[in-house]
């Protein structure tokens, strides 16, 4: 039975000791760059999500060692360009949601780069259009997604429809419920 706690960047300690967690979203919650520093035992972790927490650039230092992390939510909170090379050290990154961030066109010309990179949120973030077609045109591979795909205009509208997400989401999780073995999947259900 799951049951919901309230989280805090004091309970993320606690969240800390369990190595095994591969899901793990912590969006809306009262989490700051200190709880983040905090997940760097998480080594399964493959989805993360903080949005419209109080997290900066200065806390995506501390999950950028989460190797394994391939859907990232960080849209709404306090980046901008200084978190490109800790997002850049997430190797195996597919899904990167920045909506509504201090993130650059320059930043995201960076992001695009990143090698497993299958879609890039960037709601809200000043584009100029000449640079949209250059990105879309040279990174075909990748899904681009200009515009905010949760229903609300920005910040202070923050009722998203989670199911807009649900097609990533659910590809991140079945590959990791797929990629356990039998066993695994007894022990991480006891």
């Amino acid at each position: 039975e799951i049951v919901p706690v309230p989280i805090n960047t004091g309970t993320l300690e606690l969240i800390a000791k369990v190595p095994s967690i591969r899901v793990l979203f912590l969006d809306y919650a009262a989490v700051s760059d200190a709880g983040l520093f905090q997940l760097y035992s998480l080594g399964e972790l493959e989805a993360l999500g903080i949005s419209a927490t109080q997290c900066t650039s200065r806390g995506i230092q501390g999950i950028q060692r989460l190797s394994k992390l391939k859907f990232l939510r960080c849209a709404e909170t306090q980046i901008d360009d200084e978190s490109i090379v800790s997002l850049s050290q997430i190797p195996n990154l597919e899904f990167l949601d920045i909506s509504y961030t201090s993130i650059s066109a320059t930043g995201v010309k960076r992001l695009v780069m990143l090698p497993k990179l299958r879609e890039l949120r960037v709601a809200g973030i000043e584009i100029p259009q000449e640079i949209r077609m250059r990105l879309n045109a040279d990174h075909s591979n990748i899904t681009i997604v200009y515009v905010s795909v949760f229903g609300f205009a920005g910040p202070e509208n923050r009722k998203p429809r989670r199911s807009a997400e649900a097609g990533s989401l659910n590809s991140v999780l079945n590959s990791a419920l797929n990629s356990a073995t039998p066993g695994q999947r007894k022990k991480d259900g006891d």
